[in-house]
């Protein structure tokens, strides 16, 4: 028996002399016809070859120009250093044999004269190919063993179905040869599996992927076939099986070649399936199908027995929900002595140290130490009669709670106590209040900061303005300046200008909420804005009928002032501003430059600006104006290539 009766064998045979190589390619096929003998005459051309192709053994002479077989045999082995080499020359000498021998070669083999050489190189090419066909399929089944060992150990490990089926996709994804894996749920009513985990070379695949179990085209590949017969199914290759059309061409692209569906089964219960997906066709033989099958089950009671265990504690945590689940630590103690004697997780959270420390601690430990004095009130009304609230101490301090790590945090204390079991328990629900303070501090930061602003506004501002409206006072006294239409404009801008900083210091302090909105008509609004905001060499087209919006007409008057001030200062004076309608409220539109992506939040944060003059007020104004109204503003490239921005009214009326 020479080896090669179970399967075929692909054999490079080089060498330089032609006739040669033709007689040997004829003698070594019949020799053995399961060999399939590609003849090569150049070395050079033969690496490449064995880099796109595929091949069970090379055989080569010793001595060829360029290079020589023990040169060859270094370059294969760069390339793939499992490939069976024989090296078949005349060329016997002790030197080259022990240089083969520590080049790697599989085997070595003198030239002589009688076909009977042949079948000996026949022979010996197919040991080498058994030889590390079998050496491959022991290291595949070790590997895939080995997967199933670190799957079963995660298996025991996990707490819930989430886990388990996470765990299984990353451990398979991260193991050759495969390159993706998938577990979904199947919903006998509805006869589709839907992908709950993943991992590994996924890039948008489960988007398109529809698995079913019907006898339609999504369920005839090896997920539907697996659902349906409750044994493993398999693509050996996804390029040609007409089963698998349905997701050919997304597999190719993310170089998937051979697919097995595994279905979770234990005791006669599907809980779903998993997906299996390898980079190389013919990855799924009859050994590693039945590892598969028996990790299957191994996958299916593990998900049982979770469920199983959750039901078993079903009541349990019914019991304990309440203190479990809260968002606030809770603590029950004796009502004599103060001794905690159960607490949740949350409470472990707060105080920094973990429950076996908590349980059996005197409640008074919870508070820095050396206040002890002035928390005494504290935990009578914690262990009285009847229920407590309290945030600040006798003289006013917050009531703090002090972590493992010295850290004391700010807490309110729900306290009461209640009977359970025949005995007195004081329960105490411990919120967090360190955000709440910061927030507050926060708030009181930005009030300073906006009373700062408008006193900045409506006092600096005045020297200015009483500059300008003294020039003009002045020159409107010559009767001809009286006519002039320049100097009229410039009086209502200053007038304009003075009302805004009347009513500056309210319009920042009222904050966000117009108190007294009324219909505006935002044609006159537009209008009016545009002669106080525009230049005269810029366009305005606005729609004929923009509408009637419930608002303060000053506040919204501001609004486009600053959106066209906006759009002059970084578009120039020429540029085209466009207001329209849609559906849910309005846009304006220029034809300037536009605001890039990464800029678009910023520029409605306070001060930010990108030109030498604006003040960085203007965009935080339009944005804090818009939210008095209960309306969103977002900000979009225009048709032109500008800024369109686009207002929306986020209350739905």
């Amino acid at each position: 028996m020479n080896g090669c009766e179970s399967a075929s064998a692909r054999v490079l045979h080089v060498d330089d002399d032609e006739a040669l190589l033709d007689l040997s390619t004829t003698l070594l096929e019949r020799a053995e016809p399961r060999l399939e003998v590609v003849p090569e005459t150049d070395p050079t051309v033969a690496v490449e070859r064995v880099e796109t192709e595929a091949f069970d053994c090379v055989v080569s002479d010793y001595r060829m120009p360029g290079l020589d077989g023990i040169e060859l045999l270094r370059r294969v082995r760069e390339i793939d250093d499992a490939l069976p080499f024989v090296l078949f020359t005349s060329d016997g000498s002790e030197s080259v044999a022990s240089e083969a021998i520590s080049a790697g070669v599989t085997d070595y083999l003198q030239k002589e004269t009688g076909t009977e050489r042949y079948e000996l190189l026949a022979n010996r090419v197919c040991n080498a190919v058994r030889r590390t066909r079998a050496e491959q399929k022991a290291a595949e089944l070790e590997r895939v063993t080995e997967v199933v060992r670190q799957i079963n150990r995660t298996l025991v490990r996990a707490t819930t179905r989430e886990q388990i089926e996470r765990a299984v996709c990353e451990t398979l994804s991260d193991s050759e040869p495969y390159r993706f894996a998938y577990v979904g749920r199947y919903d006998p009513e509805t006869e589709v599996v839907e992908p709950t985990a993943w991992a590994g070379v996924e890039a948008g695949y489960l988007d398109e992927l529809e698995v079913t179990t019907t006898e339609e085209p999504t369920g005839r590949g090896p997920g539907g076939r697996a659902i349906r017969t409750r044994d493993v199914a398999v693509v050996q290759d996804v390029r040609d099986d007409p089963e698998f059309e349905p997701w050919r061409e997304s597999a190719i692209e993310r170089g998937y070649r051979a697919v097995a569906g595994v279905p979770l089964v234990y005791r006669d219960e599907c809980y779903g399936l998993l997906g299996v997906y390898a980079d190389r066709p013919g990855a799924f033989d009859d050994e590693e199908r039945a590892i598969l099958s028996e990790l299957g089950a191994d996958i299916a009671h593990a998900i049982h027995a979770v469920e199983l265990r959750d039901e078993l504690r079903a009541s349990r945590r019914k019991h304990r929900a309440v203190v479990d689940t809260a968002p606030d630590a809770i603590f029950l103690a004796d009502a004599e002595t103060g001794v905690v004697r159960q607490a949740n997780a949350e409470a472990t959270r707060l105080v920094g140290r973990p429950m076996e420390e908590l349980v059996g601690l005197d409640q008074r430990r919870l508070h820095p130490p050396e206040d002890a004095d002035r928390y005494r009130d504290l935990f009578e009304e914690q262990l009285g009669e009847g229920p407590t609230v309290r945030t600040e101490l006798a003289d006013g301090s917050d009531v703090l709670v002090q972590r493992a790590d010295g850290e004391r945090v700010p807490v309110e204390i729900n306290a009461s106590t209640v009977e359970i079991g025949g005995e007195r328990v004081s329960i105490g629900i411990f919120r967090d209040v360190s955000e709440r303070r910061e927030q507050a501090r926060e708030l009181d930061r930005q009030n300073r900061r906006l009373e700062r602003f408008a006193r900045v506004l409506s006092h600096d501002l005045r020297t200015p303005l009483n500059v300008a409206r003294g020039r003009l006072e002045l020159a409107l006294a010559d009767d001809e300046a009286e006519r002039d239409d320049d100097l009229v404009a410039l009086g209502d801008a200053l007038d304009r200008t003075e009302d805004l900083v009347e009513h500056l210091s309210p319009l920042v302090l009222r904050g966000r909420v117009v108190d007294d909105p009324e219909e505006t008509a935002l044609n006159a609004v537009v209008e009016s804005a545009w002669t106080t905001a525009g230049d005269p060499a810029a366009t305005l087209v606005a729609a004929d009928d923009l509408g009637v919006v419930c608002g303060d007409e000053s506040r919204l008057r501001e609004l486009f002032e600053n959106l066209f001030s906006n759009a002059v200062e970084h578009a120039g004076p020429e540029v085209t501003v466009t207001v329209g309608s849609h559906d849910d409220g309005f846009y304006v539109a220029d034809d300037g430059p536009g605001i890039p992506e990464s800029d678009r939040e910023a520029v409605f944060t306070d001060g930010f600006t990108t030109g030498d003059r604006g003040s960085g007020w203007g965009l935080n104004i339009v944005q804090e104006i818009a939210t008095a109204h209960d309306w969103s503003i977002s900000i979009t490239e225009s048709a032109a290539g500008g800024t369109r921005f686009e207002f929306r009214d986020v209350t739905g009326a």
